[in-house]
């Protein structure tokens, strides 16, 4: 399971590696929504958001992604042309307050508009010669709903996006080594934790808060953490690849 998101209706979203589920709680029916064909081997669901008209968005690796009007069942598609001429893969999508959505995808983030699908805004959040481990650099993002959106990546570490200036910054947690040798600035998930601080999780080394006046990475707490999600009481849930 790659994310979950309740629409208005109540009901379920849930994406997974084979395709899309829809759960109603209220009348207990599973129903597998949309099922990723064998030709599709690569197109993994990864990330729902719903916009200011309830619109549900669904972000996919490689080909963009598709959202679904409350009063249709039906999924069009919303893609943008990557640096392979192929569609471009859509990591997070996150919804700014002023409507727009901004979505990360090929070592940029999009501002969109829901209403017209028009690009009003392209910024890079990585320099030309970093190099993304995987070919995937954002694991997961975190809208503080002030200033800034925060991107965790898989390899180059901690960015934030000022959507108002285009203003982006970059924050490196402690180097790790993963399974392959390979040296990562690892950080697979981002929470709010009060005020302007976050809760990062560093891949197979653990949960950090950051301090962005003085960024620096304090360590928390010791796990293999992979996800991170604050509920509206406050409290932090955090996942493991375990």
């Amino acid at each position: 399971m790659t994310d979950v998101q309740v629409d208005r209706n109540g009901r379920l979203w849930i994406a997974t590696v084979e395709g899309i589920d829809l759960f109603n709680p209220s009348s207990g029916m599973y129903e597998e929504y949309l099922r990723r064909t064998t030709a599709e081997a690569r197109s993994i669901y990864t990330r729902f958001t719903i916009d200011n008209a309830g619109i549900l968005w669904v972000g996919t690796y490689d080909k963009g992604v598709f959202f679904l009007h409350p009063r249709s069942f039906r999924l069009p598609h919303l893609a943008l042309r990557g640096s392979t001429g192929r569609p471009m893969g859509m990591e997070m999508i996150d919804l700014w307050k002023d409507g727009s959505l901004w979505i990360s995808g090929d070592r940029k983030a999009f501002e969109i508009d829901p209403g017209s699908l028009e690009v009003e805004q392209i910024v890079d959040l990585y320099p030309a010669r970093e190099d993304i481990p995987f070919g995937r650099a954002v694991a997961d993002s975190y809208n503080d709903g002030k200033r800034r959106i925060w991107y965790g990546t898989f390899g180059v570490g901690l960015y934030s996006l000022e959507p108002a200036t285009g203003r982006v910054k970059n924050y490196r947690p402690p180097l790790r080594t993963d399974r392959s040798k390979q040296k990562l600035y690892a950080c697979q998930g981002v929470a709010g934790a009060g005020g302007d601080s976050l809760w990062v999780a560093v891949d197979y080394d653990g949960v950090y808060k950051f301090d962005p006046r003085t960024e620096i990475f304090s360590k928390s707490l010791d796990c293999c953490a992979y996800r991170l999600m604050k509920d509206s009481r406050g409290v932090v849930w955090i996942s493991d690849d375990q």
